[in-house]
């Protein structure tokens, strides 16, 4: 069954009867199932409290500054708005970014998780943390990728007579409430300033590429930028969610 019409998606998202499938069996199991995105009741509304709380602490200019310097300086898109979050220490990056296609599709394995688990810790807290850096680094690159446009996507739900209900996102890109996504402003400031300083660059740099030119510090943010804005990697323009989002998901 699937809703496209937005007043029936909102009221999807409103009905506490309706609620995301339950965490599946995967590699990152322990990561999913502790998270707000595939949780209902009262334990969704603690855990997408923690998830503020996490996003809360993200100054928003400062870390759109610090991604262009990133980006800049050689980072990935990814890498760069994971490290603009400033929420964990740069070892931890590149695995966040390996735990992110499990995360999104439990059936793909990784063999990442337990690692990052042994440096950041195994609560609830942190859960959270990890859950929206592998939500927002994905979204914010999305939206990068598309020119601040949000891809089409999809959310489903479950009924209580175990029908699978998929929304159509196209009109409510960010979710609705009460799991609208709390780190849209955040993603939109992070990835505005990431494509107006890829478009200052583009003049003066080669149209294509698959690997960025390092250049110096915060130069890039004044529009003064290496080749690397030009060189950034495409992401998928549409997608299945299974629970994934844009600007951090619909938690």
């Amino acid at each position: 069954m699937q809703l496209t019409d937005m007043a029936a998606v909102q009221a999807a998202f409103a009905n506490e009867k309706l609620f995301p499938p339950p965490a599946a069996p995967g590699a990152v199991y322990w990561l999913r199932s502790r998270v707000a995105r595939f949780s209902h009741g009262p334990e969704h509304a603690h855990r997408r409290a923690l998830a503020v709380a996490e996003i809360a602490r993200v100054d928003p200019s400062h870390a759109a500054r610090l991604a262009v310097s990133r980006i800049a300086a050689g980072d990935s898109v990814r890498q760069a708005i994971i490290k603009a979050f400033s929420l964990v220490p740069d070892k931890c990056v590149d695995l966040i970014i390996d735990v992110a296609p499990s995360y999104f599709d439990p059936s793909r394995p990784t063999q990442s998780l337990e690692p990052l688990l042994d440096l950041l810790g195994r609560d609830e807290a942190t859960a959270a943390r990890i859950g929206v850096l592998v939500q927002a680094c994905e979204a914010t690159a999305a939206l990068v990728d598309n020119d601040l446009v949000p891809p089409a996507r999809t959310t489903k739900r479950v009924a209580p007579d175990g029908t699978l209900i998929t929304l159509d996102l196209s009109e409510l890109p960010f979710g609705a409430p009460p799991r609208e996504c709390p780190g849209k402003d955040l993603a939109l400031t992070i990835a505005s300033a990431i494509v107006e300083a890829r478009r200052d660059a583009a003049p003066n740099t080669p149209a294509a590429g698959d690997a960025a030119t390092p250049a110096a510090g915060d130069a890039a943010i004044s529009g003064k930028s290496s080749p690397s804005f030009a060189m950034m990697p495409r992401f998928p323009r549409n997608r299945d969610d299974q629970g994934s989002g844009h600007a951090g998901g619909t938690l």
